[in-house]
């Protein structure tokens, strides 16, 4: 008796199977039922519908979720590893189509793009093209940051003509970004500025309220934010009252790391493709709890060495190494961590409600930093922003994992 070849080609894979619940797709797997396999259902609010209770060979799990979102493909490949994809999620309705094709481009082309770039490249362009760009940022930033301490020692009046000079270079830049071509759709909507903005913190509101993942993302950016924005605002303070640092010594420290950052962008590039954006933060959270914790220590473990005018403390090493790490991945997730939770045409929205985030706590974090030095001490302000982050990193890796739960 010759094997049975759906056998031979299904037994003991792994197999995600979207629009599981539909007809189609129901009937798949009854085929598919009596084989040693794991099927893996996505569909859009989860669950194994009238499968559940029933007895079968096959192992079936459900994957909720919408199959036109970048995360998605993301999460649901990682999850189920899968060996063979039956993509059969669609809108099957002409009369849809008809009425809204940018719609319908979106649930029934989207997720066949986005399944297409998962299996094959996995979004490693999408880090990686970035992290180089913030690489050769970083590296003339090196430079210029070297050059300005050595001006600034040199003549504390340098200032007036270097930073008229960064506000000409700030217009030339966006003056270039403006050359860059982008082929898409632009749909004008033209509504009074009073309605737009009211609209715009109504649809902020709205993607918070229903898309739990970006919620969480942005709950730990906001912890994270904090920390950063209270405790380096009186770094500069801290370096020259308890440390003594010129500018030329400033100006080595950063340069440090940078060079870090250099370093490592291009590994931190090609990981974010492969992972959770909210593990990554949990990564680049720790190594800012890092840069602060060494930071806090400098001024009781204050050893150094001189070379020439440089002061080099030893925790400070420690701490800008850890600075550079996370300036090496911060960029990345700040920058394009938003993307992830959402489907290609949101991107703008989504961003715009990571960056609003943003405005908020710079309206209020700054101040914190300043009372808190002037009411206690350094240490104490030091330990709040760690505090900060230690919150942010837990909720992160609770997030995470629930999602890799459900």
């Amino acid at each position: 008796m010759s094997p049975d070849p759906l056998q031979l080609a299904y037994e003991n894979k792994s197999i995600l199977i979207t629009g599981a619940l539909g007809y189609v797709g129901s009937a798949l797997i009854q085929r598919l039922s009596g084989y040693d396999c794991q099927i893996f259902m996505a569909s859009r609010h989860g669950g194994i519908g009238d499968w559940s209770g029933k007895s079968t060979k096959a192992r079936l799990e459900s994957v909720a979720g919408d199959v036109s979102s970048r995360i998605f493909w993301q999460s649901a490949l990682e999850t189920s590893g899968a060996d063979i994809v039956f993509h059969f999620a669609a809108q099957n309705s002409v009369y849809a189509a008809a009425k809204n094709p940018e719609s319908d481009f979106a649930a029934n082309v989207l997720p066949i793009i986005n399944l297409y770039l998962k299996n094959n490249y996995k979004d490693q362009n999408f880090g990686k093209l970035f992290s180089y760009s913030t690489m050769i940022n970083n590296a003339t930033m090196i430079v210029a940051t070297f050059l300005f301490g050595l001006l600034m020692d040199f003549d504390y009046n340098w200032y007036r003509i270097v930073y008229p000079f960064l506000g000409i270079l700030s217009v030339v830049s966006i003056v270039l970004l403006s050359y860059i071509r982008v082929d898409i759709i632009h749909t004008v909507i033209k509504v009074p500025f009073k309605i737009a903005l009211v609209n715009s913190i109504k649809n902020s509101f709205q993607i918070l309220k229903s898309n739990k993942a970006y919620r969480d993302f942005e709950i730990g950016f906001m912890l994270y934010g904090f920390a950063w924005m209270t405790c380096f605002t009186i770094v500069p303070k801290f370096y020259s009252e308890i440390l003594f640092l010129n500018n030329t010594a400033v100006a080595f420290y950063k340069n440090f790391y940078y060079a870090i950052a250099i370093i490592s962008l291009p590994f931190f590039g090609r990981y974010l493709s492969k992972i959770d954006p909210r593990k990554f933060a949990v990564l680049s959270f720790s190594f800012m709890l890092l840069t602060i914790l060494f930071l806090a220590l400098t001024e009781y473990i204050p050893f150094y060495f001189e070379f020439r005018t440089i002061k080099v403390y030893y925790m400070l090493i420690a701490s800008n190494l850890m600075y550079g790490l996370f300036a090496g991945s911060m960029p990345l997730i700040w920058g394009i961590g938003s993307a992830y939770f959402c489907k290609v045409n949101e991107t703008a929205d989504y961003q715009a409600v990571h960056l609003s985030l943003v405005g908020v706590r710079a309206g209020f974090a700054p101040i914190i930093g300043i009372i808190l030095l002037q009411a206690y001490n350094y240490s104490v302000t030091f330990s709040a922003g760690m505090v900060a982050l230690l919150i942010a990193i837990i909720y992160m890796k609770y997030s995470q994992r629930i999602a890799s739960k459900s």
